[in-house]
């Protein structure tokens, strides 16, 4: 088998239009994976589509960043166009923890120290923010503020991996979205909910 090729990242500025294929936080209806580079120390955060516009959301230091003058304009999302057949690996999100498995299947995805993670904020709400893994603690922003977690209490929060073993076959347990842009072509692989016939 062909060696497994790299993420992709869609270089996006903010507020326009949103990439297609994009990564979705599991659980999550408009959360995707995001990057921003900060005098080029790479930061992970999240991504949501906005009527079609790419608005995002980044921890650095006790802030939250949020808009085109903090973030200088550019982010990137990580996106998936193809399958493990065409790409040699799919996106698995696991425990934290599982980083530390003896496996050669996996491994984390990650831009040089940073690593995207699903935390449970103090306000009960899952974000996306990312660990900073030479220091072993996580930030996440939101309401203009920074949340922080750090060592153990990082491990049982989910991470994405790279899985380069075939995914199993099993059946799909969630819903499945797909994000289009007003008038794109209607997607061909929609079921019709009570095998009725579709109207457009």
């Amino acid at each position: 088998m062909a060696p497994a090729k790299e993420d992709t990242w869609a270089f996006q500025p903010i507020g326009a239009p949103f990439p297609d294929h994009p990564i979705r936080v599991p659980g999550q209806q408009n959360m995707y994976v995001a990057l921003w580079y900060k005098y080029g120390k790479p930061i992970h955060g999240r991504a949501w589509n906005d009527n079609g516009g790419v608005q995002c959301s980044f921890p650095y230091k006790k802030a939250e960043l949020t808009t085109n003058r903090e973030l200088e304009g550019h982010i990137q999302i990580l996106t998936y166009k193809g399958n493990f057949q065409t790409l040699g690996y799919w996106y698995e999100w696991l425990p934290l923890k599982s980083r530390f498995d003896d496996s050669n299947d996996r491994e984390l995805v990650r831009c040089g120290q940073s690593t995207p993670i699903l935390i449970t904020c103090t306000d009960n709400e899952k974000r996306l923010g990312y660990l900073d893994l030479s220091t072993e603690i996580a930030m996440v922003g939101y309401n203009k503020k920074v949340e922080q977690i750090a060592g153990g209490a990082t491990q049982t929060c989910l991470g994405i991996f790279r899985n380069y073993k075939p995914p199993p076959n099993k059946i799909v347990e969630d819903d499945q979205w797909e994000d289009t842009k007003w008038g794109n072509d209607f997607p061909k692989n929609v079921e019709p909910v009570s095998g009725e016939e579709l109207i457009a």
